[in-house]
């Protein structure tokens, strides 16, 4: 009997004290539920609604790709950012880039991986509106869509095959040769 009036006589005390112990722990809160573009990371683009972006000026192009294939060919106003040189460019970026900037990224097609790779750094960075365009550099073009090019080479050519997509895993019909080819 006195040891049950010294737990009871102890839970009292324990619940006036401001400083009491937690006996039972409090559910933890519930978070709210995400919905649109943040709820999942990047999320793909089809190549219309891409078209309208770039028509609207809505969002930032980036090509993932390597600088020999961007000056090969690219989507008109696109960025040639690669995940490999990120200190590079990332601080004048974030600096010059609101996170809520719609940003499209891609790289030469549905095998390569350059994209979503920097896709999901950026997101991770802060970037709530990160969209990888699915059918890529080769999709757009074949499309027939706004392109530019740095120089002489044709589209899908470079001096350089990038080392990510150095395997078949990137190659989507494209060719790299040691040297671009000649006009006449």
């Amino acid at each position: 009997m006195i040891t049950a009036a010294a737990v009871v006589l102890g839970l009292v005390v324990n619940a006036l004290r401001p400083q009491g112990l937690d006996l039972v722990p409090s559910p933890e809160p519930v978070a709210p539920v995400k919905t649109g573009p943040e709820a999942a990371g990047p999320q793909p683009i089809e190549l219309a609604a891409a078209l309208e972006q770039l028509k609207n000026g809505a969002a930032i192009f980036i090509d993932a790709r390597s600088e020999y294939d961007y000056a090969a060919g690219h989507i008109a106003t696109a960025r040639n950012f690669q995940e490999k040189n990120m200190d590079i460019w990332m601080p004048d970026f974030f600096s010059t880039t609101s996170p809520e900037t719609p940003l499209i990224i891609y790289c030469s097609g549905p095998r390569c991986h350059l994209a979503e790779r920097l896709a999901e750094r950026l997101y991770g960075f802060g970037f709530t509106a990160v969209q990888v365009l699915a059918d890529g550099w080769n999709g757009w073009l074949a499309s027939g869509y706004p392109t530019a090019s740095q120089s002489a080479f044709t589209a899908g050519q470079s001096l350089e095959q990038s080392e990510d997509c150095s395997s078949d895993a990137c190659g989507d019909g494209q060719i790299s040769p040691a040297l671009p080819a000649q006009s006449q």
